[in-house]
């Protein structure tokens, strides 16, 4: 009996189904039986070498898989920046198109309403009685030869909270404000004691001379000169022009000596509580119609520096 059928026989007592106990016994069989032959080593070494190569080219495969892949991940983070990008442009344009449309036409965000003569005054808060009384002798009429405003004009009281943040969001340290351009007949001003005829900022009321009366003139008269000159010129103008002329509507000429010397001392950094805020402004408009007369304003092309330089010659 040979040793296989030995195997066999021995693997299948006791069990009818010998299929199954040669097929479990079979690989041992072979392992046990393999004899190599001589030339075996060879085709060993032989299939060693394909083996190597065949690994040798999954890894070359494997490498530029890798790179592939990394220039898939730069493709699509590209994409993903760019289409950031674009997004938050898209916001950004939605979100300025939104204020445009909100400055154009307040009235929507303020529920409440009063009409004194020319002036129109919108608020989220009631009204009260005295806003009647000092809208009716207030005296707006600008304090020098400054161009007054045609028609009606509407003054928006925005008071503390969101509307403030949301129609000075370019002006956040502001009292009063315009939109020459977007709105060509409503001022915005932060808030108002009418009892005391006094602006209110932050919870504070702001103390003469800029009191309520000076940021109406101030901010009508900006009004004025965006009607007479047009949006595009008026913001062709230079910084000087503008706040100076809205300034000497608003406050009258100053002691021009008086004025000047503080100016200089300061720097140009004055208190504004005492002498406006735009007090080298106002200086500098002052003198300028005094020397080359009203009109000149308009068509000027000198800077804040270069004003300011003509003037100092020009006063020694």
């Amino acid at each position: 009996m040979t040793f296989l059928q030995h195997i066999v026989r021995e693997g299948g007592r006791g069990s009818r189904v010998r299929t199954r106990d040669l097929r479990f016994w079979r690989p041992s069989l072979y392992r046990l039986s393999y004899t190599p032959r001589p030339e075996a080593g060879v085709t060993a070494a032989a299939r060693g070498n394909q083996g190597a190569f065949l690994r040798n080219r999954v890894l070359r495969r494997g490498g530029q898989g890798n790179k592939l892949t990394g220039m898939k991940f730069l493709s699509r983070l590209r994409r993903l920046v760019l289409r950031s990008i674009l997004g938050a442009l898209v916001l950004a344009a939605l979100a300025a198109g939104s204020l445009a449309a909100a400055i154009a036409n307040p009235a929507p965000f303020f529920a409440h309403r009063l009409t004194v003569g020319q002036i129109t005054l919108l608020s989220a808060a009631p009204i009260p009685d005295a806003a009647a009384d000092y809208l009716s002798t207030v005296d707006l009429i600008p304090r020098a030869a400054m161009p007054a405003f045609d028609g009606p004009v509407s003054v928006v009281i925005l008071g503390e909270g969101w509307r403030q943040s949301l129609f000075m969001a370019l002006t956040p340290g502001a009292g009063g404000v315009t939109y020459i351009g977007l709105n060509a007949d409503t001022v915005f001003l932060s808030g108002a004691d009418w009892a005391t005829g006094l602006l209110v900022k932050d919870g504070r009321s702001i103390p003469p001379p800029r009191d309520l009366a000076y940021y109406l003139r101030h901010e009508i008269s900006h009004l004025a000169t965006g009607q007479l000159l047009g949006a595009v010129r008026f913001h062709q103008r230079p910084r000087w022009v503008i706040e100076g002329s809205a300034d000497l509507a608003a406050l009258g000429a100053p002691d021009r000596q008086r004025l000047r010397s503080v100016v200089t001392a300061l720097e140009g950094r004055v208190v504004w509580n005492n002498w406006g805020f735009y007090a080298r402004e106002r200086l500098l408009v002052d003198w300028a119609i005094a020397t080359h007369g009203p009109e000149f304003l308009w068509t000027t092309d000198w800077t804040d520096a270069e004003a300011w330089a003509q003037f100092t010659a020009a006063n020694g």
